[in-house]
């Protein structure tokens, strides 16, 4: 409100009609038909901004109104000269602005009048600054002002600015607000809240609403204090606003992630419960807790034997409790492939980095000069979110696809399968908010990667070093890789517009994938060598050997069921192919370029085994097993490929001890790690700082393994909708029993399990599927099975 030049800020302001309407002790009948008048026309223009503009009308701000002259002169004139000074005698008469020198320390006295009258003082303030911008009255003025300074003088410290200065035209005022997530609590002499939390984000109090938190209890869900909070936001949902979520306890003991949003937000949706007071008994215990406490002496191993080098975001001694609440949990009878699944949970826990611009998942521990913003290098990205979408807990991924897009990630550094991984990821999530919101950064990226990579005939190329495998035999070119990740995005974007209603856009994508489709199959399919290879940029002619990446087109589905391609497949397991001890090779060992090189680069992609590439094939090939009729390989081939890269995950210290590792390539033959042999004399016997510094391949996160297990061998194969499809690749008679449980899926707590006799977990024989433990199906034999998710109870 000006004063002339002047500005005060005031708070608690409700309008100058309501508060000329509530005095009672007014003089004379003029000035309450007056009063009445302003207030019915104020209303008037608030109700307005509610609706349409009437055609030939703008709408304008209030302060570009004034009333003058005619009627509301003399009406304006009275309220100036006779309603405001009349209100504020009344209030000081009554006490009312007396009792602010009380609150200021003036004097003693005692209170008078009603103790919230103050509001009302307020009020008739607003509507004397109000009169004070039509009539030059400086006595008024000096009144206002005199009563200002009783009320600031008598503000408390209690979070509350006030500013009280000369304002020009121009002047700004910027509110630089910490925004911390926190927990509050009541008063205990509130008894209906006693044991309860309610939670904010800086000023902005959150609730719990039913509809963000499907088939869960609200009001008997409970969030326990040692529940680490998140704060994420969400363009797409009312308007925009900033979410916390937290894990839970249902009313039932399962585990579930619960979604608050801020609580003025509320009720504009569909009906359901509402809280903000939420259960926070710390007595209540995880069913799954016990069970998941019988693993914690993996983690407890890992830390013991680790030189905990570089540490970010979560430590090893906070480990245990982070993967205990986040992650599935998988048993079974080979104690490497249970050992090895919980010690790749242990290292990916390591590459979650906070950073300013929200968390990342890194490659190397330590920063290397390759890396981008924050260390992230997008050449593994895909496998970090096909992992990482199995944790409970989505904030990390979800600021981790923000930062890609929009906080400074280069996700064209390196090939990224970017589109298709956030696709896989909603598979599991089902999160359409976060996955819709990113569907145009989607699509300019596809763009940007056509704009400088896309060849007239349509194949995409890449250098073999900007595709992660520098030094291979085929070199660069139209290689499988880059035209499969493309193909795979361009499905992925046509799915996600499809999900967000844009169909001409989902139609626009489709054709491009059908057309790289066709063109990888036409053009890079060798028909003498049955395999998919790269076809260098400036001749008509394949290269002449086979790589491992010629099995990425599976990785997608692409191609064509019925026409022969899957005849590729038999050189994995063929010696002079792929099949190696430590393998799989990067090349057919039969090539003459083949070759295990201690020499010139670190890292070759000529012959060494790579968990990138072996983790792309064990993808692919869990496809091919589930979505293809072929003869050329087996559920045995998948098993003992996955052992075979389980039993590389291992050291030999220089005592002769064997402890769990991961590194970069691997010595296929022999099992050991080249780089880091190389790496740890490359500066005059010892590490280089140029090359990453010491053990810059240690705990590498540029492959995964536990969705392999999860998708492949457990045989969880996510999909839309709400049918749960389960295909185990464990050949039969190989194991009596395996489980996997806790896996958030759709929402629901899913437990699949195996048990040849019955006896193992009392169950029943055979396989078993359970959501939030309700059986949903079961067979007899290891097979594919189906089941129909339990419907979403909207608790009212």
């Amino acid at each position: 409100m000006k004063l002339n030049g002047k500005s005060r800020t005031m708070y608690n302001s409700e309008g100058i009609g309501f508060v000329l309407g509530r005095f009672q002790k007014l003089q004379g009948l003029n000035q309450v038909v007056t009063v009445l008048v302003v207030v019915l026309c104020l209303a008037a223009v608030v109700s307005s901004a509610d609706v349409l503009p009437v055609r030939g009308l703008q709408e304008v701000n209030h302060n570009q109104v004034e009333l003058h002259g005619g009627f509301w002169g003399p009406r304006l004139k009275t309220h100036h000269e006779v309603t405001v000074p009349h209100a504020l005698n009344c209030l000081e008469k009554d006490g009312h602005v007396t009792n602010f020198d009380k609150a200021a320390g003036v004097f003693d006295g005692p209170l008078r009048g009603h103790h919230a009258f103050d509001s009302d003082l307020h009020k008739a303030m607003e509507g004397a600054m109000y009169s004070l911008q039509h009539f030059d009255d400086p006595a008024l003025r000096q009144r206002v002002e005199g009563i200002l300074d009783r009320i600031l003088a008598a503000q408390k410290d209690d979070g509350y600015v006030h500013l009280k200065r000369t304002w020009k035209a121009g002047d700004v005022v910027e509110l630089d607000m910490p925004m911390p997530v926190r927990r509050v609590y009541a008063h205990d002499n509130v008894k209906s809240d006693r044991g309860k939390v309610a939670l904010m984000r800086g000023p902005i109090t959150y609730c719990l609403e039913a509809v963000d938190n499907p088939n869960v209890d609200i009001l008997g869900a409970t969030l326990p204090p040692e529940a680490e909070l998140w704060a994420t936001h969400r363009n797409a949902l009312l308007g925009g606003v900033t979410v916390l979520r937290g894990r839970g306890i249902d009313a039932a003991h399962r585990p579930v992630i619960l979604m608050a949003v801020p609580y003025y937000a509320w009720a504009n949706r569909e009906k359901g419960a509402m809280t903000i007071w939420i259960n926070e008994d710390s007595e209540k215990l995880l069913k799954q807790s016990g069970k998941a406490d019988s693993f914690r002496h993996y983690i407890d191993t890992f830390n013991k034997g680790d030189e905990e080098l570089y540490v970010q975001h979560i430590p090893n001694d906070g480990a245990w409790e982070f993967l205990k609440a986040n992650i599935p949990l998988f048993e079974c009878p080979d104690d490497s492939i249970e050992r090895t699944y919980y010690f790749r949970w242990w290292t990916y826990r390591k590459h979650i980095k906070n950073t300013p611009d929200g968390f990342v998942i890194t490659e190397f521990l330590p920063n290397v000069p390759w890396s981008g913003k924050h260390n992230a290098i997008s050449c593994p990205a895909g496998h970090h979110f096909y992992e990482g979408r199995w944790l409970h807990e989505p904030k990390y991924l979800d600021d981790y696809a923000i930062f890609w897009f929009r906080k400074g990630g280069s996700p064209r550094r390196y090939s990224f399968w970017a589109a298709d991984a956030l696709w896989a990821r909603y598979l599991v999530t089902q999160d359409k908010d976060h996955i819709v919101d990113l569907l145009y950064d989607l699509i300019a990226n596809y763009e940007q990667w056509e704009d400088s990579r896309l060849e007239p005939d349509g194949l995409f190329w890449q250098i073999d070093d900007r595709d992660g495998m520098e030094v291979s035999i085929g070199g660069s070119g139209k290689r499988a890789t880059i035209n499969s990740y493309m193909y795979g995005d361009a499905i992925a974007i046509s799915r996600i517009a499809a999900l967000a209603g844009k169909e001409d856009v989902a139609q626009r994508f489709r054709q491009k994938a059908a057309e790289i489709k066709t063109l990888i199959q036409t053009k890079l399919w060798d028909d003498e060598a049955k395999f998919f290879k790269t076809l260098p940029r400036d001749s008509e002619t394949l290269v002449d050997v086979r790589e491992q990446h010629g099995y990425t087109p599976w990785y997608f589905n692409l191609p064509d069921a019925g026409k022969g391609y899957e005849i590729a497949w038999k050189q994995l397991m063929n010696p002079k192919g792929f099949y190696a001890p430590f393998g799989p090779t990067t090349a057919e060992q039969r090539h003459p370029g083949f070759k295990i090189s201690y020499e010139g680069h670190e890292c070759q992609w000529n012959g060494p085994s790579w968990p990138l590439s072996t983790a792309v094939t064990l993808t692919a090939l869990a496809n091919v097993l589930n979505n293809y009729e072929q003869e050329a390989i087996a559920k045995a081939d998948y098993f003992e490929t996955l052992k075979i890269y389980t039993n590389s995950h291992r050291l030999k210290r220089e005592g002769g001890s064997v402890v769990p590792w991961i590194d970069e390539n691997l010595n296929p033959h022999t099992g050991d790690w080249i780089a880091r042999t190389r790496l740890k004399t490359w500066n005059n016997g010892t590490w280089s700082d140029r090359k990453g510094g010491k053990e810059r391949g240690k705990d590498y996160n540029h492959s995964s393994y536990c969705d392999l297990i999860i998708t492949g061998l457990v045989g969880l194969r996510p999909q839309t909708g709400d049918i749960v499809e389960v295909n185990p690749l464990v050949p039969t008679g190989a194991w009596d029993w395996f489980c996997l449980d806790n896996v958030l899926y759709h929402g629901r707590i899913i437990t699949i399990l195996w048990d040849w006799s019955g006896a193992k977990y009392g169950r029943g024989k055979g396989l078993r599927v359970f959501a939030d433990g309700k059986e949903i199906a079961k067979a007899d034999t290891i097979t594919r099975v189906t089941g129909q998710l339990p419907p979403i109870e909207r608790k009212q």
